[in-house]
């Protein structure tokens, strides 16, 4: 089977989701919700928000230059002559655009199903037991 017909969720993924699960809600019943919580957020800040916010800090990045190099530009460009403006901005946006598609691939490059199913079954636990018992710390 090639490697992109992989199913996702092999066996070994569900096995890994359901003690990740598991283990998540122990330890959550056990020292809080509270910390497990901030462990999940620091999973999605990794995983989606950084890199989400760095394509976007680089379409920043790549609008403030076209807008500066557009604006001292412009004496050439009513004298009609060439600026090379072009490839510039075009290798910027590119570039700007480039970051999310090239970190989608680096993950679906990872072929570890056990770590997907662990990350899993862990968001899940972690949402579920806070949908549950809510962030109330574990009775004495």
């Amino acid at each position: 089977m090639p490697a992109s017909a992989v199913p996702p969720w092999r066996p070994s993924a569900l096995a890994a989701a359901a003690v990740a699960a598991v283990v998540t809600w122990w330890l959550a019943a056990t020292v809080g919700a509270l910390p497990v919580v901030h462990g999940s957020l620091w999973l999605v800040l990794g995983l989606v928000v950084l890199p989400v916010a760095f394509a976007l800090a680089l379409a920043l990045v790549a609008a403030v230059l076209s807008g500066l190099l557009a604006a001292l530009a412009l004496p050439a460009w009513w004298r009609g002559r060439p600026t090379g403006l072009g490839p510039v901005l075009r290798d910027a946006w590119r570039l700007a655009g480039a970051v999310l598609p090239g970190f989608v691939r680096a993950l679906r490059r990872v072929r570890r199903p056990r770590l997907w199913g662990a990350v899993a079954g862990h968001l899940g636990a972690v949402g579920l037991f806070v949908v549950r018992h809510g962030f109330a710390a574990p009775a004495a």
